[in-house]
């Protein structure tokens, strides 16, 4: 078994290496997890905007929801990357646990409606999970919600 990379994945590795020796300042440490300085922050987000302009967000999907339809090896090389680089990326939960969503279980109109967006980090996703008496503790969520054939109504309360 060959588990060398080919010349041409090599080729993208070296151009995911190219860009982020031009984007990042040198010696730039990032911790999106305990970080609280604001100009870090922005800068972590035009960055994302700047990968997400690349169509990087949405490396392997299809063109027709904001992708680039490349091979997952060249997202497992991409990410391989960032990763090394201490790359500052926002929006997991848009392009990661969303994107994944619509992907598998999404309609047309759905993943035409919101991938392209999330691919070019023009929309920003969050998700909310906790509550009062509840903590994160998932199974213990009381928030409910139902759609009347109009809207959604939600009950509950956040934190």
């Amino acid at each position: 078994m060959d588990l060398t990379f080919s010349p041409e994945q090599e080729a993208w590795r070296e151009e995911v290496r190219a860009f982020l020796a031009a984007e990042l300042p040198p010696g730039f440490d990032w911790d999106s997890e305990y970080n609280e300085d604001e100009e870090g922050w922005d800068f972590a987000f035009e960055f994302t905007r700047r990968i997400g302009a690349k169509g990087w967000l949405g490396l392997t999907w299809t063109e027709e929801y904001g992708g680039l339809g490349r091979p997952g090896i060249d997202n497992f090389i991409l990410w391989e990357e960032l990763g090394a680089a201490n790359a500052p990326i926002l929006n997991h939960i848009g392009f990661g646990l969303a994107a994944a969503a619509l992907l598998s279980g999404g309609t047309h109109e759905q993943k035409l409606k919101f991938l392209p967006g999330i691919a070019r980090m023009e929309t920003f996703w969050a998700e909310g999970l906790t509550e009062p008496d509840a903590g994160s503790d998932l199974a213990s969520l009381r928030t409910t919600d139902r759609w009347t054939g109009e809207h959604w109504v939600v009950n509950g309360q956040q934190t």
